[in-house]
């Protein structure tokens, strides 16, 4: 199983980053790969900018952790058992900082592309993000 972690600091606080991503019905709302992500029932559709559709299930959504994780029921990437958690960690200097990693298996795809690919939609979202903080 290959893993992945990214993860970025903010200035803001970690309750006001929370309010921003915490509801995973709103991922299109910062994230720019993702055109649109209704949740219905734990299930969450998230249409890509490029009109692709991944099918996702909602595991866990703790508020008070700030945390939730999900898995990929259906997708275009060349990857099978994808679970995912990203939370919102405070930070010493009263900032935030947003943790995003998943565990999968590639699947017809160098481990080293399809990293590069997830590392490179973690990171859009997570630098999108400081634009809308």
């Amino acid at each position: 199983m290959a893993y992945i972690k990214i993860s970025h600091e903010y200035k803001a606080t970690a309750d006001h980053i929370w309010s921003l991503i915490g509801e995973p019905g709103k991922l299109a709302n910062w994230h720019p790969a993702i055109a649109s992500s209704p949740i219905s029932h734990n299930s969450r559709v998230c249409t890509l900018a490029d009109g692709g559709v991944v099918k996702e299930e909602i595991t866990a959504h703790d508020p008070l952790a700030r945390s939730y994780s999900y898995r990929i029921i259906e997708s275009p990437l060349p990857m099978s058992d994808y679970i995912s958690t990203i939370r919102v960690e405070p930070i010493n200097s009263g900032g935030a900082e947003v943790v995003w990693e998943a565990q999968f298996e590639p699947v017809g795809i160098e481990l080293s592309q399809l990293e590069g690919l997830l590392a490179g939609l973690y990171n859009a979202g997570l630098e999108a993000l400081e634009a809308t903080i």
